[in-house]
């Protein structure tokens, strides 16, 4: 195919389906005391001091500092207008700005931060004023529910108040979430509602973001998840049509597609190329195509989808067991011990159904006749050597290692008919040495897994005790990395440069609306 020649048009479909930004002015609830404490999420504590107008009697001078909580997580710009308190300044006013997704980042100093991820990531502005009034718009755009604000230096001659703060906050989505929130359903599943809600919603961007403090691109395995949970909530089809166009129009020369996009200064591609990444890209068609009804424009992308499985058959051993070669990042999960072979068998098998259910829709069959017996072959190839005998878990690696993901995408992937899957899930959930998610992107799959075994009931068990968990330690969105059992864990050697508000993670609002709640 001459990708070369279709790019260009498919980069003018993506941009002509870029969204207009809805805006909406958001004043802080409250001023908040943040301390130290053993037993608090990631040590600190929130208290509420007083409510948030009371900000503008305070007369502010060097050293004073404050902390607002705007109720709930916001993406947008920092308005803020100051007065004088005196006859004239004497010198020039700083301000540092530090902006949290949760108490931790503005309680703790940037100063020690030793992450792998830029610094330049961690939310803080340092403004210095010459006059007063002064009125500014910061225009960097952030990510947050707390502000804190430090006065690093002013004059002695002078004392200075706010006088006004709020953040316009912008989405693609509307602003308005109790409207779309679901009424029948219980206040545990609605709460779980509405914070899949408002993650997706400052998510959704002029595309859908991975997370709209850190990385703020567009990713080939997040955006799905992102699109599911928007097909039952907001049913924007014109964002998920705008990123798969993206995707499709900064395809590599070989036919690889990038495993993320920019936006700006224009769109362009991310260097990396993740392969379980890729071959989700005919799944995402496929749910595209359902919800949307544009057939036509999943009919154009099909050779991108079809091209995606040429990377896979060069990881198949003469067994039709999958093998890591070490040419292209597997991603899975972020749980560092996760050996990849079982749970790559069982995706590949996943998207090879998918793909070949996407191919019956829009009449090209023919173009994954081969899937039929290389799906059986690898079927074959899980079961005689990656499964000790029927009903028992899945293994991976020269280790053996068992793992949530392993029968995860084992089941996903029809290597078991859903009564075996049961009774797999069912000792997996009693197998404590099991290798677990570290995310919420393969507990996601672990729900799917769930109910596509008739474990209606557990499913919605894991859904509030997993996510539920993010919310009794005060998340107002869910989170990128959550682990209830190491709560402090970051793949990147800090949490405070996690992400706190993810598109991975908005789909308890998808699964309660399309499995737990009665229509409203």
């Amino acid at each position: 195919m001459n990708y070369q020649y279709q790019t260009k048009r498919w980069l003018e479909i993506a941009e002509a389906n870029k969204p207009v930004l809805n805006h909406k002015k958001i004043f802080p609830e409250k001023l908040v005391i943040i301390n130290p404490s053993k037993t608090a999420f990631h040590g600190w504590s929130l208290i509420a001091e007083s409510n948030a107008h009371s900000l503008f009697q305070r007369k502010l001078s060097t050293g004073d500092a404050f902390t607002l909580d705007f109720g709930e997580h916001l993406v947008g710009y920092l308005h803020f207008s100051l007065n004088l308190i005196g006859d004239a300044m004497g010198g020039p006013l700083r301000l540092k700005f530090i902006f949290g997704e949760i108490p931790a980042e503005v309680a703790e100093p940037f100063d020690s931060y030793a992450g792998t991820l830029s610094r330049a990531w961690l939310q803080d502005e340092i403004v210095t004023v010459e006059t007063l009034p002064f009125s500014m718009v910061l225009s960097r755009r952030f990510a947050f529910q707390y502000l804190k604000v430090e006065v690093l230096a002013a004059s002695f001659d002078y004392r200075f108040v706010f006088s006004e703060i709020y953040v316009d906050a912008v989405s693609s989505a509307p602003s308005d979430i109790d409207s779309y929130s679901l009424k029948k359903v219980s206040p545990g599943l609605k709460a779980l509602d509405i914070v899949g809600l408002r993650t997706l919603r400052n998510g959704m961007q002029t595309v859908f973001e991975d997370g709209p403090k850190r990385d703020r691109r567009l990713w080939l395995a997040d955006s799905p998840l992102q699109a599911l949970t928007n097909y039952y909530s907001y049913k924007n089809y014109d964002l998920v049509k705008r990123c798969i166009y993206l995707f499709a129009a900064l395809i590599c020369d070989d036919g690889r597609l990038p495993a993320c996009v920019y936006e700006r200064p224009s769109p362009h591609k991310g260097p990396e190329f993740i392969l379980d990444f890729s071959i989700l890209y005919a799944s995402t068609l496929l749910d595209y195509g359902i919800h949307s009804y544009d057939w036509e424009s999943v009919k154009e992308l099909w050779p991108v989808a079809l091209k995606q499985f040429h990377f896979i058959w060069d990881h198949l051993d003469k067994r039709n067991l999958f093998k890591d070669i070490g040419k292209w990042w597997i991603f899975i999960d972020w749980h560092s011990e996760l050996d990849k072979q079982g749970p790559m068998q069982g995706l590949i098998l996943y998207c090879f159904h998918r793909a070949v259910a996407l191919a019956v829709k829009i009449d090209r069959q023919d173009d994954v006749s081969h899937f039929q017996m290389a799906s059986k072959k690898m079927t074959e190839s899980a079961r005689d050597s990656l499964q000790k005998s029927s009903g028992e878990l899945f293994v991976s690696g020269e280790k053996k290692q068992i793992s949530w993901a392993s029968q995860i995408w084992m089941i996903l992937g029809d290597v078991v008919s859903p009564e075996e899957g049961k009774i797999i899930l069912k000792k997996l959930l009693n197998q404590p040495n099991a290798i677990k998610p570290a995310t919420p992107y393969i507990y996601h799959y672990a729900v799917e897994a769930m109910l596509k075994c008739n474990l209606k009931e557990q499913a919605l068990e894991l859904i509030k005790y997993y996510w539920g968990g993010m919310i009794s330690h005060g998340a107002s969105t869910f989170w990128e990395i959550y682990d209830p059992e190491n709560p402090d864990f970051s793949p990147y050697d800090d949490f405070l440069i996690n992400s706190y508000c993810h598109s991975w993670s908005c789909t308890p609002s998808y699964f309660i609306r399309k499995y737990f709640a009665d229509p409203d």
